[in-house]
């Protein structure tokens, strides 16, 4: 897993092929150090994955938590079509945004987000 900075965005790049429960504690530990400083809004880079159970997608859930009072979000990017659709089976994706890529993400900042 690793962590960057992305404007007002903290961004993880999910480099396993699996996101399940045994990942928990670690990607909560990382998620919520970057959350706790200035950074409102988490996005998760998900190229590699190719498997994701309920207990991935409850931690997921669990990440949103910990943003959404703060008015943050939580956006899963180049998640494989056949896991977003766990998403919709699962009725979660309400609590998720979702890009193809993190340049779409960007793409989508106003210009004064962007310039800053």
């Amino acid at each position: 897993m690793t962590v960057i900075n992305l404007g007002d965005h903290a961004v993880i790049h999910w480099e396993n092929k699996s996101f399940t429960l045994a990942e928990r504690p670690l990607f909560l530990e990382k998620s919520a150090a970057l959350l706790n400083g200035t950074k409102k809004d988490l996005l998760i880079e998900f190229s590699g994955l190719e498997f994701l159970n309920a207990g991935g997608i409850g931690t997921l859930v669990a990440a949103y938590k910990h943003v959404a009072p703060r008015g943050g979000s939580v956006t899963l990017c180049a998640l494989p079509g056949h896991l977003r659709f766990l998403f919709s089976l699962t009725n979660t994706e309400q609590f998720f945004k979702f890009a193809e890529s993190l340049e779409e993400v960007d793409s989508r900042r106003s210009p004064r987000q962007a310039a800053g």
